[in-house]
Formats: structure tokens, sequence, C-alpha cells
């Protein structure tokens, strides 16, 4: 449906603001969706905004909030998440969380289980360790739990959004790759002309 939207021009997105709020709808709840920025910069999604100002501020709450935002937004607006999602209140719930824990990623790769705990509104026991493994499983995130620090030890994530921050920190780990395998390259040159081969 995305590619479909992608089709519409400024001048004949109001004939798509249908497709748009169902793509909308869709991307939400569909459990294995967690980046929405893409949608926020279709013509037909922007009109939302004045046709649907709900379903644009679910979208942007999904594309930049947390589990506090959403609980507001619901307690907000009780009936919008059944009469116009279409969807039960706990799926959303946990794709949130799951949301949540991508956002604190982004921003530190070590989380402490007690802020984990706290953000997620998950109780620090086996149950916090059943929605990590649940978040690597379905590779939201990669990393390891830190029995005895109480930590969270994040390797590699999938981001939210992937906009200009992300492409320039992208563009910095190349460049620190390419001169760590150029150091390394003239290392191994220097061996072999030495004839150091041990």
């Amino acid at each position: 449906m995305t590619a479909l939207l992608r089709t519409y021009t400024d001048a004949d997105a109001v004939s798509a603001i249908e497709d748009a709020r169902e793509c909308v709808r869709t991307a939400i709840v569909d459990p294995k969706s967690f980046s929405f920025d893409h949608l926020l910069r279709l013509s037909a999604v922007q009109l939302l905004e004045k046709s649907d100002p709900l379903m644009h501020e679910v979208l942007k709450l999904f594309s930049q909030g947390t589990l506090k935002d959403y609980r507001t937004f619901v307690t907000k607006h009780p009936t919008f998440i059944s009469e116009k999602l279409h969807v039960d209140d706990t799926v959303l719930i946990k794709k949130m969380r799951l949301l949540t824990l991508m956002d604190m990623a982004e921003k530190k790769t070590t989380i402490s289980l007690h802020d984990l705990s706290l953000e997620v509104d998950i109780p620090e026991n086996e149950e916090l360790e059943e929605f990590i493994i649940e978040a690597i499983r379905i590779n939201a995130i990669s990393g390891k739990i830190n029995e005895l620090k109480k930590e969270l030890n994040v390797t590699s994530l999938q981001h939210r959004s992937f906009g200009r921050p992300q492409w320039e920190l992208l563009r910095k780990r190349l460049i620190a790759l390419i001169s760590s395998l150029s150091t390394s390259h003239e290392n191994i040159k220097n061996v072999y002309a030495n004839g150091d081969t041990t």
C-alpha cells in the first residue's frame, strides 16, 4: 500500500486519503512493523493531519512516542483504538513497549533493568527478562542481560527512524572502519616486507 501512496503527488493526494488512513492503520497494528517515519513523508498521509488529525497524531506517536505517550493518548481518546484502529489495546501496548525499548536503546547501549522496568511498565523480574528475550527474538534489538549489574547491554538495534542523524552516524562508522582497515593493511604489508611471517 505504501508503494501505491508514493505514486500520488501533492495535487492528487486528496483522492488517496482513505488509502492513507488504511495504510497508517495497517502499519500501526502490524506486530512486525516498527518504522513509521517513511509514512509521515507521504503527501496523502500528510493530508491526514487536517482531515483526520487523530489518525495522524497516533502515527506520530508510534513513530516517535513512548508507552507513557501512548497511555496519555488513550486516556484522552478512549474509543479511538477499538473504533478506528480495530485492534485490542493490549496488542498496541505490547508494541509500544517494544518501541519504548528501541527508543531507550537508541540513546544508550547500556540500560538499567530498573529504568527499563519503569519505562515499559513491567515488573523487574522474570516477566521483564521474557520481554527482553522476545525483543531479541523479533530482532527489535540484539544484546545480553548482565544479571550481576542488572543491566541490558545492547549490541545492535532496529532504528525507529532512519534520517539524517542515522546517515551521519553510519558515515562516521564507515570512515572509522576504512581507516582501521587501511591501518591493518599497512601493518600486514610491513610485516611481509620485513620477512616476519611467524
